[in-house]
């Protein structure tokens, strides 16, 4: 008998089911994974933004996660909105001795502008303590407090979290939108892509990172999952051309022809 690897999504709950826990479970479901979810903050959101948060109790979301790595086997786990520095430690607190891949999206902002996270102590260890970080390029500047070519910018993020950190293009002006992996030794890999045309990007980080996370947990090495990801995205993005809600409607995703390959 199979069993799928269980990748823990650990997020916010958007109730237009284009972002957080809702998002991710489509994507990890979509490639080939099973997904279980602890919501870390309530929202009031839709596609037009976010009017509203709460953050759910932090002995609540600490008790979960234990719950659930005490009877499912986690392969996984991608961390999203996490709203507050105490928030960040509980979850730290709660991955004591999990030694499977971590991916975190550095939710800071919604695509609506609203600030979802206070930096703090605990939440800069947790981005050192996870195997990938995928910020995109206002993030990525926010969490180095600097401005600076994505090259460097990718690089120094690297650097300075001794992680992975695959810093996404999609902010960027033109045509061509490039995504960079930097890895804490130097190396730099890009991935060049066509602009997608779409308004429909709301949950874009959440369903890259939940997408990262499944592709590790199948066992592809990190440059691979990264280009799959990417790969993915860029399809659903194509395919996106239903029109949902009055603002940045959700991503389609739709399931991949078969699971990849260990």
């Amino acid at each position: 008998m199979q069993t799928p690897p269980v990748i823990l999504s650990i997020a916010g709950f958007d109730p237009s089911g284009g972002a957080g826990v809702l998002a991710d479970l489509k994507a990890i479901h979509a490639c080939g994974g099973y997904g279980c979810a602890v919501i870390t903050a309530q929202t009031v959101q839709n596609t037009c933004g976010v009017q509203e948060v709460w953050l759910e109790p932090v002995a609540g979301v600490m008790a979960q996660i234990h719950a659930l790595r005490s009877d499912l086997p986690v392969t996984a786990v991608k961390i999203g909105m996490l709203g507050t520095d105490t928030m960040a430690q509980a979850v730290l607190n709660a991955l004591e001795n999990f030694s499977g891949p971590v991916v975190m999206d550095p939710v800071l902002k919604s695509t609506s502008g609203a600030t979802l996270m206070q930096q703090g102590e605990a939440f800069e260890q947790l981005l050192r303590r996870a195997t990938l970080v995928t910020p995109n390029l206002p993030e990525g500047e926010q969490l180095l407090g600097d401005f600076r070519p994505p090259d460097q910018l990718a690089q120094a993020l690297a650097q300075r979290f001794n992680t992975a950190v695959l810093l996404t293009g999609g902010h960027e002006a033109g045509e061509q939108l490039t995504d960079r992996l930097a890895l804490p030794d130097g190396r730099l890999h890009h991935w060049t892509h066509p602009a997608v045309p779409t308004s429909n990007t709301h949950g874009t980080g959440c369903v890259l990172s939940s997408t990262l996370a499944t592709l590790l947990a199948h066992g592809l090495p990190l440059e691979s999952a990264c280009e799959q990801t990417i790969e993915h995205l860029q399809r659903w993005l194509v395919q996106s051309d239903w029109r949902l809600g009055q603002g940045h409607g959700p991503i389609r995703i739709t399931p991949q022809s078969s699971p990849p390959p260990p």
